[in-house]
C-alpha cells in the first residue's frame, strides 16, 4: 500500500506526511472523518512543543497506490494541525511492514 492522500486530491493538504515519531495518526480535517467519537477529547503535544487540542477519534479512508482504498483507524481530529500524520507506529501495530523510499512516499 502507498497511502498518498485521501479522496480529495489535487492539493497539498489532501496529503498524508509519513511520521516515525507521532504515535496515532492525526488529520485536522472533519469531514473525512467516519465514525468520529467526539466524547474522546484531549490534547496532544506537537513537534514544536505546542499542545493542540484533539477533537474526536474515528477512521479515514485513503486512496493506495493501486488506486484501491485502506482505512485508518483510531486517527485523531486534531482542528488546529496544518497537516495530516501517519504513524509508523500505528501502521507496525497492525501488522503492516513500512518500507522508506527515496521519493517521499511510502509503501506498507
Amino acid at each position: 500500500m502507498v497511502a498518498t492522500n485521501t479522496e480529495d486530491t489535487g492539493t497539498a493538504q489532501n496529503i498524508w506526511y509519513v511520521e516515525s515519531g507521532c504515535s496515532n495518526h492525526m488529520t485536522y480535517n472533519r469531514s473525512w472523518m467516519m465514525n468520529l467519537d467526539e466524547s474522546k477529547k484531549s490534547k496532544v503535544r506537537v513537534a514544536d512543543n505546542s499542545t493542540l487540542r484533539i477533537e474526536g477519534i474515528g477512521s479515514v479512508k485513503i486512496k493506495r497506490k493501486n488506486r484501491l482504498h485502506a482505512t485508518l483507524e483510531n486517527v485523531l481530529l486534531v482542528p488546529e494541525m496544518k497537516c495530516n500524520l501517519l504513524s509508523v507506529g500505528q501502521l507496525t501495530e497492525k501488522g503492516y511492514t513500512v518500507i522508506m523510499g527515496g521519493n517521499a512516499q511510502i509503501e506498507v
